[in-house]
């Protein structure tokens, strides 16, 4: 039913005997022959004054009315609170039980006067339910909690190859995958947040995890000789990351009967292993019982 509907109207058939519409006031008759008009705002959607005991014919004069409805339907709600002050505080209406409302159209009653005059403030939650009913002081006279269940996202699954880092001269740094399983992390804001609290895991974790789990390998670098001339001795040793010193030791005549080699057109002795291998290529100069090198 348009207008009275907004609050507790007695609806049921066994207790409302007579019911009729004046424009914006509603009077109904109760059973016991009880009077109560309705005043309606919000463009008639709303009741925004209950007066019990009066009849239509006994408030459809009163001035104050037209303010409160005008208010009602354009104005702020701080302004329709003091055209209902003026309204329930009339004289001419100090016979009846005056209690007048006001609304968040769609949500609810935002204010409700009753005749002592005593305010009460109706607040919402961001769903738009019920939170707590306040007195002009502040206080709480009701309080509504509500107990759900938020909607809960979960990281998936992330994970990555990271490099050991902290291997010693002559080794191999291995490599180890960090993984940060489903689920691990939750959020409560969105998907994307929940994913990126695994990503900042692998980034803080990941380099750590592989300096103690990943593999640090000793390689041993080798020669594999053409014998066009013959190898003493051969040592390599990593002084800096991807630096390698080389001592090479070899006759400039064979001793295991070859021919000599012809030096001073260059002699190509052997191949390093992978692990020793250059970029590019190295040249050797040798001198009688001095070998130096350039890495």
């Amino acid at each position: 039913m348009s207008g009275i509907d907004g609050i507790n109207f007695p609806n049921a058939s066994d207790k409302v005997t007579k019911l009729h519409y004046y424009n914006t006031v509603a009077e109904i008759v109760d059973q016991n022959g009880q009077y109560t008009s309705y005043i309606n705002g919000y463009n008639n959607s709303y009741a925004i004054a209950v007066i019990k005991g009066a009849k239509y014919n006994d408030i459809k004069d009163n001035h104050r009315i037209s303010p409160a409805v005008n208010a009602s339907n354009s104005g702020t709600e701080s302004n329709l609170v003091l055209e209902l002050d003026n309204l329930r505080n009339d004289i001419s209406l100090s016979d009846y039980q005056t209690t007048t409302y006001t609304y968040r159209p769609s949500i609810g009653v935002s204010t409700v006067t009753p005749p002592s005059g005593i305010r009460e403030q109706y607040q919402y939650d961001s769903s738009n339910r019920l939170q707590k009913v306040i007195d002009i002081n502040g206080n709480i006279l009701k309080e509504y909690k509500y107990n759900y269940s938020p909607i809960v996202f979960y990281s998936a699954e992330k994970s990555k190859e990271f490099t050991r880092t902290n291997c010693g001269p002559g080794t191999t740094a291995g490599t180890a995958i960090y993984k940060v399983v489903s689920g691990k992390y939750s959020s409560t804001i969105s998907q994307e947040d929940a994913d990126q609290m695994a990503v900042n895991d692998l980034l803080t974790n990941g380099e750590n995890y592989a300096n103690i789990n990943g593999t640090c390998t000793s390689y041993v670098c080798t020669i594999t000789p053409t014998y066009l001339a013959d190898i003493y001795y051969s040592s390599f040793q990593e002084i800096s990351p991807n630096r390698i010193k080389a001592y090479l030791s070899l006759p400039l005549t064979n001793t295991s009967g070859g021919s000599a080699p012809s030096w001073s057109n260059g002699v190509f002795i052997g191949t390093l292993g992978s692990l020793c291998r250059p970029s590019s290529y190295k040249y050797i100069s040798g001198y009688p019982n001095l070998a130096s090198s350039s890495s």
